[in-house]
């Protein structure tokens, strides 16, 4: 392997152990520093008190398999000691700033919260502010991070990381990371390497969170401070669940979801002694075992070591809404659908990390006397996480059961957009008049002949067609896709439903190749006998994804 190191010239040193790269960086890194280029296209700015800022880029530093390669220009701002871990004294405190969606880096400085960090006599703060889209995830920070030790403006020890609303989103997935990564050593996980403390502020991600996600920053040792303002509700209610699962403490200043530019003093008040906790020890960071760790406003007790599982600790359902997404996604918004889920949220997870490697996700549709709750309130949606395993994603969805394949396709792209689910094809129930959506999916296919367009094959995986009434209407040819495209069904109907509707899945079982189970109730037996309906689905859903696995294998 190869580990280079991009500055005004590049150094290139052959390596047979690729962990001596991690050896070598802090040398390498001071030898830059040495010779003056660690950032050669930055430039010292001057304020009017004598605060020295710099204002340069940074490349990212990607691991790939066989070498350190550097990745795209982050810029960012700096103002106190750059410190060398080394040599750094062990009270330091380094911030890194991120940025909501509707600001930049700038506006950390204009607004005077830089300029107050770094006006102190210790010379012990060191503040560096990044322009990071908002967007990004955990892995993506931690190459950011990298890249600013690379260059030498921050040790490269874990630092305060303070995320303003949607920037919180990179820690948050950071936590999930490192839950799906099976880490039992506190040491080797994203949070453990960067976060010395965290500070969101309003960060609506953790609402949509896993809690066992949350769980770990008191299981690794990490101080929370949620920061909200007085008159910013979602940030009272984010607050609140931080404290709860990720025992943070909270803080309230007056404003609103800006408090941290409107009321500078404060919040720079706030985050130096927050800060200056997390270091000097009073927020103590410790390595206790996962089964005594018990946030100081949570009555959730952990019983169990941790382990790879986004239900380490308990199980959750979340409940959220989506906007569903034409081609051009943010500019073409087509209204909202109410959804619940649990289980991994696939589209915040890289797709390179092995919980993608047993992925399962399935989307529950419903019928037109039913809405998404009747999947919850029948124990469905529970169920089929808690008996489904680590890796099974399930969706229910408030889409209308007159929707066709495009409604259904927006809605898709929008719970991706969302990180919901992973933006793969996925397993589709569809009872009674819901299966209109992916029959219709299946009608535009076979008129477009264009198998690299196709509605089936972007979205789904599997189809459980209950007692589908439109599966009566359509062509033969329009079931005989599902096998064309080898795209597994099951017909289902209950044992006391009407002769018409078996005879619908007798075709579909025909035609499409269905496998075919009949169970004990009338049209809405997943509802009359929900417990066989569990074990039936989950037996599929392990049958298609090994089907789907065999597949790209060939």
């Amino acid at each position: 392997p190869t580990f280079s190191i991009t500055t005004l010239c590049q150094i290139s040193l052959p390596m047979k152990n690729p962990s001596i790269a991690a050896l070598l960086l802090p040398l390498l890194s001071q030898l830059v520093r040495s010779i003056g280029a660690a950032t050669p296209n930055h430039r010292s700015l001057r304020s009017d008190d004598e605060i020295s800022f710099e204002e340069g880029s940074v490349e990212t530093i990607v691991e790939t398999i066989h070498k350190f390669e550097t990745g795209e220009n982050v810029d960012y701002l700096h103002c106190g000691p750059k410190f060398h871990a080394d040599t750094a004294p062990k009270n330091k405190i380094e911030i890194i700033l991120l940025h909501s969606s509707h600001h930049t880096k700038d506006d950390w400085k204009s607004s005077g919260v830089m300029e107050q960090l770094c006006q102190n006599d210790t010379n012990l703060v060191s503040v560096t502010a990044i322009d990071m889209p908002f967007k990004k995830n955990g892995i993506q920070l931690f190459e950011t991070f990298w890249g600013l030790r690379h260059a030498g403006i921050i040790s490269g020890e874990p630092v305060i990381i303070v995320t303003p609303a949607a920037s919180g989103k990179t820690i948050v997935s950071a936590a999930e990371i490192d839950l799906a990564h099976e880490h039992t050593d506190f040491a080797h996980t994203l949070i453990a390497k960067m976060v010395r403390g965290w500070v969101p502020i309003s960060v609506g991600a953790v609402m949509m969170a896993h809690n066992d996600a949350l769980k770990m920053f008191p299981v690794e040792g990490v101080p929370v401070m949620a920061v909200r303002g007085s008159e910013d509700d979602f940030g009272g209610e984010s607050g609140a669940h931080l404290a709860r699962f990720a025992g943070a403490s909270v803080e309230v200043l007056d404003g609103d979801q800006g408090c941290y530019l409107s009321h500078v003093e404060d919040f720079v008040e706030t985050l130096l002694v927050f800060a200056n906790n997390a270091v000097t020890g009073a927020t103590a960071r410790s390595v206790p075992h996962p089964s005594t760790v018990v946030g100081p406003s949570s009555s959730v007790s952990l019983n169990k070591p941790l382990k790879a599982s986004p239900h380490a600790y308990d199980f959750e359902v979340t409940v959220g809404t989506v906007t569903a997404l034409g081609e051009t996604h943010i500019h073409d918004r087509k209204g909202e659908e109410a959804y619940y889920h649990c289980g991994p949220n696939y589209g915040r997870l890289p797709k390179d990390i092995s919980m993608h490697d047993n992925r399962q996700e399935l989307l529950l549709l419903h019928g037109a006397k039913f809405t998404k709750e009747d999947w919850k309130s029948s124990g469905i949606l529970q169920d089929l996480c808690k008996k489904g395993g680590d890796h099974l994603s399930v969706t229910a969805l408030d889409l209308t059961h007159s929707a066709l394949a495009e409604q259904l396709l927006d809605t898709f792209r929008g719970l991706y957009h969302e990180g919901v689910i992973s933006g793969e094809p996925l397993v589709i129930v569809t009872p009674s008049a819901s299966g209109k959506a992916v029959v219709n999916a299946a009608e535009i296919d076979l008129a477009k002949q264009d198998q690299q367009q196709s509605f089936l094959r972007k979205m789904v995986q599997g189809w459980v067609c209950i007692a589908c009434s439109r599966v009566g209407d359509v062509s033969e040819d329009t079931l005989k896709l599902f096998p064309q495209y080898s795209i597994p069904v099951m017909a289902m109907h209950g044992t006391n439903d009407s002769t018409t509707n078996k005879d619908k899945m007798i075709r579909l079982q025909t035609l499409a190749n269905a496998a075919k189970e009949e169970i004990e109730g009338g049209h809405a037996c997943y509802l009359d006998s929900p417990e066989k309906f569990v074990d039936i689905i989950i037996n599929f859903m392990q049958s298609t994804t090994a089907g789907a696995e065999g597949t790209n294998d060939g």
